[in-house]
């Protein structure tokens, strides 16, 4: 009766001595687990293309903070960061205020985007 006591003793102490490791990290490991703010920042690239308002009617478009007005049958050359989405900012017949109108990546420096 005394062995099993024992044992089942032992066992549980080894068994809240790993959980117990396991949950102590040392402080350098935390400081390399999260990467630092200004890298991700560091990566946004500008983007240089052309918006092409293909109807009849002026566009309001909004890049971030910017906004941007297309006369009709008019291009506009626009520079934004690449993870940037361009929304209607006007109410139209095709489009709501507020709906994306297109994400902006890398692969688009040069081109024309044609608005309809």
């Amino acid at each position: 009766m005394n062995r099993s006591i024992v044992t089942t003793m032992v066992f549980g102490a080894s068994l809240l001595s790993s959980a117990a490791m396991h949950a102590a990290t040392p402080a350098t490991n935390l400081q390399l687990a999260a990467p630092p703010v200004h890298a991700s920042i560091a990566h946004v690239r500008l983007v240089h293309f052309n918006l092409h308002n293909d109807t009849t009617e002026p566009m309001t478009v909004v890049a971030g903070a910017q906004t941007i007005a297309v006369a009709p049958g008019k291009t506009v050359a626009v520079k934004v960061p690449s993870v940037v989405s361009l929304v209607a900012g006007e109410s139209s017949p095709k489009h709501t205020a507020g709906s994306l109108l297109l994400e902006v990546i890398d692969s688009m420096g040069g081109a024309t985007v044609l608005l309809h």
